[in-house]
């Protein structure tokens, strides 16, 4: 969870080499939601108290029924 994200606009949001999360954000959402086992994708992000970027892998799955997405990644 990073509370410093919650209500702001993810469309802007780059990671530490400048690689937009979501860079069409509507193209996203709608292939998360065709695919019934989600979609995987990778970017740099600091883990806490880091500057530096470190190689982060996220899941993102369409929670049925719903119009809301749930990810959750790791820094292996």
């Amino acid at each position: 969870m990073h509370p410093e994200l919650v209500g702001k606009d993810l469309t802007s949001i780059k990671d530490t080499k400048g690689k937009s999360l979501y860079p069409d954000p509507e193209f996203f959402c709608k292939r998360v939601q065709e695919r019934s086992r989600g979609i995987w994708s990778d970017y740099w992000w600091p883990k806490p108290g880091e500057k530096e970027g470190s190689h982060k892998i996220s899941y993102h799955l369409s929670a049925k029924g719903t119009p809301y997405l749930v990810s959750s990644g790791i820094i292996p």
